[in-house]
């Protein structure tokens, strides 16, 4: 038997440690990796972004009702933070409950599926939920035909990630589904209403890196004496180590302790080491620009969307899923001239004569978005990404997918609940940042059908109208979003976002009637 099924040695068996309620779906996530964490372990210590994802996304799922059960390594099992933390052997749970859960979900290693599927039988429905890319060690049993068939259903964080497996594994994309990740709850609400993103970043500007060691760090540090240069006082925030997946210090240091060396020595460099991601958002709010030259091939990028919601400008690459996580907010430094990309033992980069046009591209494009940190429309564009984040990727966006595609899965029979005009409006907003002009101005329209008074679904018409070239019908767009806020419900961060953007469009569409009409009823606006 393998470590997930021992037979038990005097342990107590777990009957009596479940607490049974009416819920709607009873979900086990199944974490084989050797960590030792609670729910709660992510709001306490850095965590890598897959363990940290199940975390959060458990933590959502039993608030919105559902039974959860979370097996790993733990050394502390119980309740945290409404999920049911357990130490494997599974073998150690209750016939009731085994019998009863409806979907189990495996973390990030394949080959466990054959064995899972005889211990729970035929009634659950199994699921492979990857961060990974296919060619790792951990995918290669889906090489297997039998390894893939037995999992009911894929999901994947990003299409890019999914068309690999399709490629590698000849996985058919109707087995599987795009479930995004978010931010950690740390990273909602850091700006107070009513108040300027750009007045909290420092001056002159803080540049962070918070990814792991090994996906463009020795890059960056041997381009930023150039951008330093550029732009006199530029300090960089180093935020990274291997940690945050439960490395030992010394060996974290015999492979990349010169790295971290030379983060300490460079002048303008301040390395902090990977901390919580509480601690993360409360750095991130001063800072100005991420900047992650990366090497490696994200399947997402939790440290972008973070950043993002942190008010940052990201400067990184378009390299594979970045372009999606970006959502059209970030400049992408191409790599197209690029031979190689990095690994866990391959990460030594800034020598390599491939990536020097990558490195010289992308100090060019960070000095240039540190300068447009000064524009005039700099504080509206940070505020459109910050709501991006805020409205399409959080965990309880997430979790509601989630359900959605478990629901189908186990063929519940429950009636259909018509879309709301929020949710709409926020299909909406991801359609105008995908480049989805029609769909965005459709699901606007079918959100005002429902509810005539939202702010916010004004806003995204008129920024979908305007990208559009339809200047008369943006700026009407805008200006109920104006009227609607002058009624009382008033948001001034808001409202001097919209006026801005109005000014601008009656601007371009000079002296026609409807600019005339529109200064006249607004106030000049």
């Amino acid at each position: 038997m393998g470590w997930w099924l021992r037979s038990p040695l005097g342990s107590a068996p777990l009957a009596n440690r479940f607490s049974r309620c009416k819920v709607d779906m009873k979900i086990a996530f199944i974490d084989p990796s050797d960590w030792d964490y609670r729910v709660e372990s992510a709001y306490e210590m850095p965590m890598g972004g897959s363990q940290s994802a199940l975390c959060y996304l458990a933590e959502q799922l039993a608030q919105q009702g559902h039974e959860v059960f979370v097996f790993n390594q733990t050394s502390n099992p119980g309740i945290s933070r409404g999920v049911n933390c357990l130490a494997f052997p599974l073998n150690q749970m209750s016939e009731t409950v085994r019998r009863s859960l409806d979907v189990a979900i495996i973390l990030n290693v394949a080959g466990k599926g054959l064995p899972l599927r005889q211990f729970f039988g035929e009634k659950i429905r199994l699921i492979l939920w990857t961060q990974q890319l296919p060619t790792l060690h951990a995918m290669q049993p889906l090489e297997n035909p039998a390894e893939r068939d037995v999992y009911d259903g894929f999901a994947f964080v990003s299409e890019w990630q999914r068309h690999q497996f399709e490629v590698v594994f000849n996985i058919n994309s109707e087995r599987s589904a795009i479930l995004r990740n978010a931010i950690a709850p740390a990273f909602q609400n850091l700006f107070p209403p009513n108040t300027s993103i750009l007045s909290h970043k420092s001056h002159p500007p803080i540049l962070a890196y918070t990814s792991t060691p090994f996906r463009g760090l020795d890059l960056l540090l041997s381009i930023f004496p150039k951008i330093r240069q550029a732009v006199p006082g530029t300090i960089l925030k180093v935020f990274s180590s291997k940690k945050v997946y439960q490395l030992r210090e010394d060996i974290d240091e015999s492979v990349y302790g010169s790295l971290y060396q030379h983060c300490r020595d460079m002048e303008g460099v301040e390395y902090l080491g990977s901390v919580s991601q509480p601690e993360l958002a409360q750095q991130l709010r001063s800072v100005s620009l991420l900047t992650y030259p990366n090497t490696f091939k994200e399947t997402s990028c939790i440290a972008v969307m973070e950043a993002m919601a942190s008010g940052c400008r990201v400067v990184t690459s378009n390299l594979a899923a970045l372009t999606e996580t970006a959502a059209g907010f970030c400049p992408l430094v191409s790599v197209e001239d690029v031979q190689g990309f990095s690994s866990v033992r391959d990460w030594q980069f800034s020598g390599r004569t491939d990536w020097q046009n990558y490195a010289s591209r992308f100090v060019e494009t960070t000095v240039q978005a540190i300068a447009d940190l000064q524009n005039i429309n700099a504080e509206s564009q940070l505020q459109k990404q910050v709501d991006y984040i805020h409205h399409s990727c959080t965990w309880e966006v997430r979790a509601t997918t989630w359900i959605d595609w478990l629901s189908h899965l186990c063929g519940l029979n429950s009636p259909s609940v018509p879309p709301t005009a929020k949710t709409l409006t926020q299909q909406a907003e991801l359609a105008y940042h995908q480049g989805q002009l029609n769909r965005a101005v459709t699901l606007c329209q079918q959100s005002l059908k429902l509810n005539p008074t939202l702010t916010q679904t004004y806003q995204i018409l008129g920024d979908t109208f305007q990208d559009a070239g339809k200047l008369l019908e943006a700026s009407r767009a805008y200006a109920t979003a104006l009227k609607l806020l002058e009624t009382g419900k008033v948001d001034s961060t808001q409202s001097l976002l919209l006026r801005d953007k109005l000014g601008q469009i009656l601007d371009e569409l000079g002296e026609s009637e409807a600019a005339i009409a529109l200064k006249s009823g607004f106030g000049g606006s």
